[in-house]
């Protein structure tokens, strides 16, 4: 199983770099800056690496092989949040942490077409927060594919 490790992360020159999280895609998979502008409200500076504490960001998942673009979003809280109790709650371990995955479909665009929806919740104690993804996709092959890699996420 072969994969490539992507930051999602944001700065500039005056304020210095901040890290959403550290993804794992497979071979022939990219990642793209989103439409929507990143938005950041707190920080925080963990062993000398910066980390996005509360704000927002979207990217685009691009599969270079067949050509699939999923949405990626992400969003950080303060905090620790666990979800709501629900029948389809999968739990797995993203870096230690106990991590929550829940899908669903959703209707998207002008056409309403299904698209496949993905929720990741990422309760992080090391820097009390929690990381939440929505990856969104037409088709819930490629979701699954990514999936896989999930369990090498790194929050912090």
């Amino acid at each position: 199983m072969s994969s490539r490790e992507f930051e999602l992360a944001t700065g500039n020159l005056l304020i210095g770099r901040f890290t959403w999280l550290f993804i794992y895609l497979p071979e022939g998979w990219r990642v793209k800056p989103g439409d929507s502008p990143t938005d950041v409200n707190y920080t925080t500076v963990i062993k000398d690496m910066g980390w996005v504490v509360d704000g927002s960001a979207s990217y685009y998942i691009v599969n270079l092989v067949n050509g699939a673009v999923l949405e990626l979003d992400v969003k950080c809280s303060r905090g620790i949040k666990t979800p709501k109790q629900g029948a389809n709650i999968e739990v797995i371990l993203i870096n230690g942490h106990q991590a929550y995955i829940t899908s669903k479909v959703v209707k998207r665009g002008l056409r309403r077409q299904l698209h496949t929806q993905t929720n990741v919740q990422i309760p992080c104690t090391n820097t009390s927060r929690t990381v939440e993804l929505t990856i969104t996709g037409r088709s819930d092959f490629d979701i699954e594919e990514l999936k896989r890699y999930f369990a090498y996420y790194r929050c912090h």
